[in-house]
């Protein structure tokens, strides 16, 4: 972890806005994954959905009419639109998220019992990766909990 937060701070001084530090650290994931990485994310979705032969936009030229039979329609994603696309996810999802887990720790703080499992999980955990949160099955059914009883978790907070 503090790896990736040095990584990110080294353009820290670099970088006036907070979004396009953001972006730059994206770009830089994006940039070190491998096609069909092992690690299955948003990240990795969309890199396995680019198009490596992208070059830009063709521009036809036309006498202001646009023959519909010619138009090729591609499924791929140019490699700028992976990093557009995780900022925007990280963006749309960071009210929701947050209300969640406001809802969580309001639910947990009811219930001192679930509370107690829950940290009894957490303080079992060696170190914090991808991996072994992954792994940490009873903070999950906390949250599929949380959201079961709150499912659109923005307009009750």
């Amino acid at each position: 972890m503090r790896i990736a937060v040095d990584n990110v701070l080294q353009f820290a001084h670099e970088v006036k806005s907070p979004l396009m530090l953001f972006s730059h650290h994206l770009a830089n994931l994006r940039q070190h994954r491998r096609p069909k990485d092992e690690k299955y994310d948003f990240l990795q979705f969309f890199k396995d959905s680019e198009d490596s032969s992208f070059n830009g936009f063709v521009n036809e030229q036309s006498s202001g009419r646009v023959e519909m039979t010619s138009i090729r329609i591609n499924k791929t994603m140019a490699p700028g639109e992976t990093v557009a696309q995780c900022r925007f996810i990280a963006i749309a999802g960071f009210d929701t998220t947050a209300n969640t887990l406001a809802l969580l720790c309001d639910l947990l703080s009811k219930n001192p019992q679930k509370q107690e499992l829950l940290l009894q999980e957490i303080d079992a955990v060696e170190s914090f990766t991808y991996d072994n949160i992954l792994s940490m099955r009873y903070l999950h059914n906390c949250i599929f909990e949380t959201l079961r009883l709150y499912p659109h978790a923005s307009p009750y907070v």
